[in-house]
């Protein structure tokens, strides 16, 4: 099996997303997340599925977009950095990889 997957990149996040401790409808998401794998309107213009670039539903003022989603609406963010306390010393707005690193 190692032999038919030895052509096959690898990844520094991917021990840190798949594992046994986490809930494996995390884990899609954040993979989906980070391979540009989710059903948003920026994603889908990206796959030549064409789609009119919606607001976002939380805040109404940006478009659809995986780093608006996660970090840089301000409420989406309050809620992460709720969740994960570390985030509130960071000076700037950090991505997935920077979080999962």
């Amino acid at each position: 099996m190692k032999e038919f997957y030895k052509d096959f990149p690898t990844y520094s996040w991917a021990n840190l997303i798949w594992h046994k401790k986490h809930v494996l409808r995390y884990s899609a998401y954040a993979w989906l997340a980070l391979v540009g794998g989710l059903k948003i309107a920026d994603a889908l213009n990206g796959h030549n599925i064409p789609t009119d670039l919606a607001l976002f539903f939380f805040c109404h003022s940006h478009n659809e977009g995986v780093s608006h989603m996660f970090f840089e609406c301000h409420y989406s963010f309050a809620i992460l950095s709720a969740l994960i306390l570390n985030t509130r010393s960071l000076l700037l707005r950090p991505t997935i990889t920077y979080l999962l690193e």
